[in-house]
């Protein structure tokens, strides 16, 4: 049996030849284009022999986004829970919570602060709280926490963080695990 090949089968060439380029090739002539044009305009130093293009380009990116202020923050943490202790504690402050319950609410909300999640779906973060109605917990949680917790009937609860979705950067919205 006779396997084809290129050369019995010039047809294959043309096929690979037409084949959709990959997700990684696309984003490696990408960079490179980017690179030579950083290079061309002056304000990316050609790269070292032995080292290539991409490295050199992502190292150049990431020292002028960092001399820019451009990186991403990291987000501060402002709501911890303490399930041993049964605090809540909200930028540094603890407050004592009488329901291991209520806490474990606020936990599931901190965990995906401004996603929203449903008392039905609560289960999936903790499975202790398999079967909790989420309303009826609000009462037990300090009002500087309950003020914290926006809910929706049909729609669940979210811990906001931030007062308005106009104060969350656009390209951190959206981003809710689930």
């Amino acid at each position: 049996m006779i396997l084809p090949n290129e050369s019995a089968c010039p047809g294959s060439t043309v096929r690979a030849a037409l084949r959709k380029p990959s997700k990684a090739d696309r984003r490696r002539q990408l960079v490179e284009a980017f690179a030579d044009a950083a290079i061309a305009a002056g304000v990316m130093a050609a790269p070292q022999s032995g080292e290539s293009k991409q490295l050199a380009f992502a190292s150049w990116v990431t020292s002028v986004a960092g001399d820019a202020g451009l990186r991403r923050p990291r987000p501060v943490k402002r709501v911890a829970v303490d399930l041993d202790r049964r605090a809540v504690s909200l930028d540094g402050t603890a407050f004592d919570v009488p329901s291991e319950q209520a806490l474990r609410w606020v936990k599931a909300l901190a965990d995906s602060p401004g996603c929203w999640i449903a008392s039905r779906d609560l289960w999936r973060t903790d499975k202790e709280l398999y079967g909790t109605r989420s309303d009826k917990l609000r009462q037990y949680l300090p009002p500087e926490i309950a003020g914290l917790i926006e809910s929706a009937p049909g729609v669940g609860s979210r811990l906001l963080l931030q007062k308005t979705d106009a104060e969350i950067p656009q390209h951190f919205r959206g981003q809710c695990p689930n």
